[in-house]
């Protein structure tokens, strides 16, 4: 297993980047170039890469953090400060531009929501950038986290009740509560409830807890079988066959193994091929947040106004997303991301000192 200073391992940066292009491609092809259906393989990528994002994060939060909060509990806070300071400034960004670009208003209530956070919470639905209801699923992980692990602490076996718990709700969801009927836009707030994706988190979050490194032999040959399966499995009509029924539980288990197996492996690239997988997986979080913008003032301009062709708009796009998350990466998120650091190892001294 390739880790950093930091802890984060090589080939799940590349995997978060890789599903962060692949939902950016998604959205643009289907805003900008046309709809999709089950089969596409662009569309699978684009549902399950953001739940292999929740697998990624409760994972590599578990790898990095697990051991500091079970041996001092005092660390929790700063575990929080450095996650607001993570997510927040981007979030905001991404909010404020989303109010420029699209000159929509919203309530009080809503803007107060969304700048603390509170959205994902009180109400999930209400998240004014695209793609910003995951992050509010992440928000209210990010407040269970530390539950998690101090229970797994306490026994192991009640973890596994944990995640067996979440498994039903996910399963309620996907055979009762959400429904084939009228397709996924009539199941859209639904489907995006934080409880119906928390089994992700969880399951993340437990894979270094009780699995140790594997030999990354058993990558090369069931990774691919994985991804072909994934890519392949029979599927038909709307989207919304992808995230109900049995098919929600057969995506959701590859999605899991995936991640798993690059945990699990040695596998790094050398050369530009690691430094632009590594660079893809750093902006991963700006490309996510900030690539709609470019799909709203593509509409607006390249499509109603210059009459564009989907297909150069959807270029167009992503390249001015993957410039601007770079740019962002490196002068914001980077800068607030040393700052929590900052004020969590502070914090840090002050309760020793005492």
């Amino acid at each position: 297993m390739n880790k950093d200073r930091t802890g984060r391992i090589d080939s799940l940066d590349y995997l978060r980047g890789l599903m962060a292009l692949g939902i950016m491609l998604y959205h643009n092809y289907i805003y900008l170039v046309g709809p999709l259906n089950s089969q596409a393989f662009i569309e699978r990528v684009g549902y399950y890469g953001v739940s292999i994002f929740f697998v990624l994060s409760g994972l590599t939060l578990s790898v990095v953090y697990s051991r500091s909060i079970t041996d001092n509990g005092r660390n929790i806070l700063g575990f929080y400060i450095k996650r607001v300071f993570r997510i927040f400034p981007l979030m905001w960004l991404a909010i404020i531009l989303t109010f420029m670009i699209t000159r929509q208003y919203y309530p009080l209530k809503i803007i107060v929501l969304n700048i603390t956070g509170l959205f994902s919470v009180v109400d999930h639905t209400a998240g004014i950038a695209m793609g910003q209801w995951s992050i509010g699923d992440e928000l209210l992980y990010y407040v269970l986290f530390p539950g998690i692990i101090l229970l797994h602490k306490l026994n192991k076996w009640l973890s596994l009740v944990l995640l067996a718990a979440v498994v039903g709700a996910a399963v309620w969801f996907s055979f009762f509560y959400i429904t084939a009927e009228g397709g996924i836009a009539k199941g859209w707030n639904k489907y995006t409830h934080p409880m119906n994706h928390l089994f992700f988190f969880v399951a993340g979050a437990l894979i270094p807890l009780f699995f140790k490194e594997r030999s990354t032999k058993w990558v090369y040959i069931f990774l691919p079988l994985i991804v072909i399966f994934f890519s392949f499995y029979p599927t038909h009509g709307d989207s919304v066959t992808l995230v109900t029924g049995i098919n929600r539980f057969v995506f959701s288990a590859c999605s899991i193994l995936i991640c798993y197996l690059l945990y699990s492996s040695k596998l790094k690239g050398s050369g530009m091929v690691h430094r632009g997988l590594k660079l893809l997986g750093d902006i991963s979080y700006s490309v996510y947040m900030l690539h709609p913008l470019f799909i709203y003032i593509l509409i607006s301009y390249g499509k109603a106004r210059f009459g564009f062709p989907g297909y150069l708009c959807m270029i167009i796009s992503c390249i001015l997303a993957l410039i601007l998350s770079i740019f962002s990466y490196f002068t914001l998120e980077k800068r607030f991301i040393s700052l929590g650091q900052v004020i969590s190892n502070k914090l840090k001294t002050v309760k020793n000192d005492k």
